[in-house]
């Protein structure tokens, strides 16, 4: 189980990077099913927290936005670590990755035209940037959910900063939908089983909210909160696991600054 902390070619054009943030160093840890090891530092110097995902076994791909807003890259092949690889790229959004499977690797992020960018690793190779279109001012994320279909999600920029969707089916992308809301943060999103998925963020009313494609259509949003629920720090993104079929967990730290956990 690893753990990661901080310590295209789309336009050249970078875009405003408002507030700029603070380059660190990434530092990793892993769980071997007994007992933790010491961290170690990957090297580099990076904006925002780096972008993890495991395409197959024992294999980790870690992504980082570099200082002049490149994409970095760097594989763990089970034995040690590669060094790290310049993927291009203008971003001014922190990075996601997924995969569908069979050591596919689909990386997207926010371009300095505001538009949503891919990359894709395709098994042997990685292919060129493309555009996913759009016009927005925050960070995009995305999710795999069978059947080679991927689904990008990010906030709107008009009035009310209402949910945009974006899927992918395998060959082409479908066009952008609006799935309004309420939602602040940035926006999670899991698929606990082919075909359904689930999306979560931190309300302007600074509590979680949820919202569920049962397969067939997205049914409303609800408020995870309720009465006795914790009230989060205005846009700070829950963190959300599937563990099986229908087994959600979602983790929210609350304003009593407290770790609150429903399912």
């Amino acid at each position: 189980m690893p753990c990661f902390l901080p310590s295209l070619s789309p336009p050249s054009t970078l875009g405003t990077h408002s507030p700029k943030p603070r380059l660190t160093n990434p530092s990793h840890r892993s769980y071997d099913g007994l007992h933790w090891s010491t961290w170690e530092s990957l090297g580099g110097a990076v904006f925002y927290q780096p972008a993890v995902v495991s395409a197959s076994p024992n294999r980790l791909d870690v992504f980082a936005v570099a200082g002049d807003w490149t994409v970095l890259h760097r594989r763990w092949d089970g034995r040690s670590w590669s060094g790290w690889q310049s993927l291009g790229g203008s971003v001014r959004s922190e990075l996601t990755a997924v995969t569908t499977g069979g050591g596919r690797v689909d990386l997207f992020a926010l371009g300095g035209d505001r538009a949503v960018w891919r990359l894709r690793w395709d098994r042997a190779r990685w292919g060129k940037w493309e555009s996913v279109g759009g016009s927005f001012d925050n960070t995009p994320t995305a999710v795999a959910w069978g059947g080679n279909r991927i689904n990008v999600f990010v906030r709107g920029s008009e009035v009310g900063n209402p949910m945009k969707a974006r899927t992918w089916d395998g060959k082409k992308w479908g066009g952008w939908q609006d799935l309004g809301g309420v939602v602040s943060s940035v926006p999670v999103a899991v698929a606990d089983q082919s075909g359904r998925m689930d999306l979560y963020g931190t309300g302007v009313d600074d509590g979680v909210w949820h919202r569920e494609f049962d397969g067939k259509s997205w049914l409303p949003w609800e408020s995870l909160s309720g009465v006795r629920g914790p009230k989060a720090p205005t846009a700070k993104m829950p963190a959300v696991a599937a563990s099986g079929p229908a087994l959600i967990d979602v983790f929210m730290t609350g304003k009593d600054r407290a770790l609150w956990h429903n399912w």
